[in-house]
């Protein structure tokens, strides 16, 4: 229609021209209404796909706007919606999964840009498929359709399964080093040629450190000048430059507690003294006084799954506050499912039953706790045969820190389990001697 009418008008005009009449070009407006460039409010990705596994950042771009229009109504900028299963389990504030912003511009439209974390372990998300609803919390962008992903996590990182056995001819020693960031204790069996000094020779294995495989990190042993055994107590004598080995308060203590949990694992020692060159001192370990007698650590704990991306997968102890033990066995099970310890998240630790699996009913009888799951148990993990087992040490570890329960027999829907993980659970079982085996 409205080239009709500009054609009409162009041989109006070419006939004026034509007369000789003479025309004032500036009165007429030569200007044409135009369809509109601008575009709805959108999110761009730097992505391919609209499913990632394991991912780690991406880049989201908001388009449709310049960064000078948007406004908001608090500080928070973005927020990440976690739906799984249909349902939504997680609202997390945009903000903290920023790692960089940019205005982008070009001759047509700027843009705001935005590098977004959403690693596993940034999100501390257990193992499984999401979807994930991301968007702006801008008021222009209240109408604007989430940016809309799915995302699954899956470890590439294998479990060596906890054991009874070693060979002849050698013994087991249970070391305690910890993580890239000094966050947690985490247990380590060794196997080395027999030697009858065993206590010395844990702290030499302390002092010599993780296998670098593991990715964790070692911890600051003092040497030692004399150690000497009384009934079930164990004077560790330190050299005199102790004092000095072990600087900062978190270092210190995980180095005092890794050495408190190898030595009171050798048999027979139940506790720990500790001497600075023969005499007593405040400053051992920052602060900590060597007139405390030390013995093993008794608090119930519910064992997690550390998962650095390595090559292996390991067992964490965490700390549990000790309750009656019904509430205690309810909270394990839940915190293995969440990896939320009594209401704490385990931080850079991801739990290791699938959120899928319900606790139908319990029972604790003669030191045996009888667990009743659902039928999603069986279920778990299907290729992954070292993650089965990874769920069986972790329920055998855990439930058994609870004070009067020695062995664990897990049922589903009532009925035994013949297999799973290649292991019988048809009658109750103890927990392994030897976790996290190093090789």
């Amino acid at each position: 229609m409205l080239r009709s009418i500009f054609n009409l008008f162009l041989v109006f005009i070419i006939c004026i021209t034509a007369s000789g009449i003479p025309v004032n070009v500036d009165a007429f407006d030569f200007s044409l209404p135009l369809p509109s460039t601008n575009t709805s409010i959108s999110y761009v990705t730097n992505l391919n796909t609209d499913s990632l596994e394991n991912p780690s950042t991406i880049q989201l771009e908001i388009h449709g706007i310049t960064p000078m229009e948007l406004t908001y109504e608090g500080d928070q900028r973005l927020l990440l919606e976690v739906f799984q299963d249909n349902q939504q389990i997680a609202n997390i504030n945009g903000n903290d999964l920023i790692i960089e912003t940019n205005e982008l511009s070009s001759a047509v439209e700027e843009n705001l840009e935005y590098t977004l974390d959403i690693s596993q372990q940034k999100l501390n998300l257990p193992n499984g498929n999401y979807v994930f609803h991301i968007r702006s919390l801008a008021q222009e962008l209240k109408k604007a359709k989430p940016f809309i992903l799915n995302v699954s996590y899956v470890s590439i990182a294998k479990y060596i399964p906890a054991s009874n056995s070693i060979a002849q001819g050698t013994m087991a020693l249970h070391l305690g080093f910890t993580d890239s960031d000094y966050q947690y204790l985490i247990p380590v069996t060794r196997v080395v040629p027999y030697d009858r000094a065993v206590l010395r020779t844990v702290i030499d294995q302390l002092r010599t450190g993780p296998d670098p495989a593991l990715g964790l990190t070692g911890l600051p042993v003092p040497e030692v000048k004399k150690l000497s055994v009384t009934k079930d107590l164990l004077t560790v004598n330190w050299t005199a430059d102790a004092v000095q080995a072990a600087q900062g308060s978190s270092v210190a203590s995980l180095a005092s507690d890794g050495i408190i949990q190898s030595l009171t694992a050798v048999s027979g020692i139940n506790r720990i003294k500790f001497l600075v060159d023969g005499k007593e001192s405040d400053e051992l370990f920052h602060g900590v006084g060597t007139r405390t007698i030390f013995t093993a650590d008794k608090a119930p704990k519910i064992y997690l799954a550390y998962d650095n991306q390595k090559d292996r997968m390991l067992l964490v102890p965490y700390r549990m506050q000790s309750k009656d033990r019904d509430t205690l066995v309810q909270e394990v099970f839940t915190g293995l499912k969440t990896a939320e310890v009594q209401g704490t998240a385990a931080i850079n630790l991801k739990a290791v039953l699938p959120s899928q699996i319900e606790l139908l009913d319990f029972a604790v009888h003669n030191k045996v706790l009888a667990l009743n799951l659902s039928k999603e148990f069986l279920d778990a993990h299907p290729s992954r045969t070292d993650l089965q087992r990874m769920i069986i040490d972790a329920i055998l570890y855990s439930f058994t820190s609870i004070d009067g329960i020695d062995k664990v027999q897990i049922k589903v829907e009532g009925n035994a389990v013949d297999s799973f993980a290649s292991i019988s659970l048809s009658q109750a079982i103890k927990r392994p001697l030897f976790i996290n085996p190093e090789r």
